[in-house]
């Protein structure tokens, strides 16, 4: 008999505002424009509500007329590519558009790309912090304890779970020796009690490329915990990647892949 919670690490809030909004701009331009002699990427600085979706539309529309007539219309920015500032009422969006090598056709879409986002990729801390939450939060009764979490947030890797899980890589100074900090979830715990880590967390899964209709194969990757307080069963579910303990002594543990991670599979071709 063994327990199972379900979290899912999102992508940080103001990311994902940041996607909505580049979303819906880039879904009316590909619904309106077709590529002819350019394609166009930007960045949203200002956006708003009452900002006027009609009167962008008309804007690029006039900007790759200019384009179509004079390839040399725009001045060129520091990507090598022409770039133009649309300055409207509560707008303010960075364009920059590049030649096509050849003629688009009917399926190509005006805007390539996604928005760039930036600020501290924090996504090792944040699953860390709920990771710790999540198994105190119960009375095991000695029972095995896993956590299958749901990437769905594009920043997290299988590097980031591990940095979350055995904590962060670090550099001893007097020897230049690679280590671990020692705020990671697994791991015996602190004699206060008040450390991260959690020996009665069994084990974690990671989902990727969980997305109903995508174009990948679910993946499910499982950690170990070399010191978990109970084993979570080996057959409880399936997985790919397999990390876990490789040697033990009465002083130390060593961890490491068992199995390496299952790369990406398309779901047309996955026999």
């Amino acid at each position: 008999m063994a327990t199972v919670e379900v979290y899912s690490l999102m992508l940080r809030q103001e990311w994902q505002d940041e996607q909505r909004r580049h979303g819906r701009i880039e879904t009316v331009l590909n619904h309106r424009l077709r590529p002819t002699t350019h394609f166009i990427g930007f960045e949203v600085k200002a956006w708003t509500e009452s900002s006027d979706l009609e009167h962008l539309v008309g804007w690029v529309a006039d900007v790759l007329d200019q384009l179509r007539t004079n390839p040399g219309a725009l001045p060129v920015g520091q990507s090598g590519m022409p770039e133009k500032v649309y300055d409207h009422g509560t707008a303010r969006i960075d364009f920059h558009f590049w030649a096509a090598d050849s003629a688009p056709d009917d399926t190509d879409r005006i805007s390539v790309g996604g928005p760039p986002i930036g600020g501290f990729i924090n996504s090792a801390s944040r699953l860390r912090a709920a990771l710790k939450y999540k198994t105190k939060k119960y009375d095991l009764r000695g029972k095995p304890f896993a956590v299958v979490v749901g990437l769905v947030d594009p920043m997290c890797d299988l590097d980031d779970v591990l940095n979350a899980l055995v904590g962060d890589t670090a550099v001893v100074l007097a020897t230049g020796e690679d280590t671990r900090t020692e705020d990671g979830v697994f791991g015996p715990q602190a004699s206060n009690g008040r450390g991260q880590r959690r020996p009665e967390l069994s084990a974690v899964f990671a989902l990727q490329n969980w997305f109903p209709g995508g174009p990948y194969v679910p993946r499910l990757t499982r950690f170990d915990n070399p010191v978990a307080a109970v084993e979570f069963p080996a057959d409880a579910l399936p997985f790919g990647g397999h990390w876990g303990v490789t040697g033990k002594t009465e002083r130390q543990v060593r961890a490491d892949w068992l199995v390496r991670p299952v790369p990406p599979t398309f779901a047309d071709t996955a026999a």
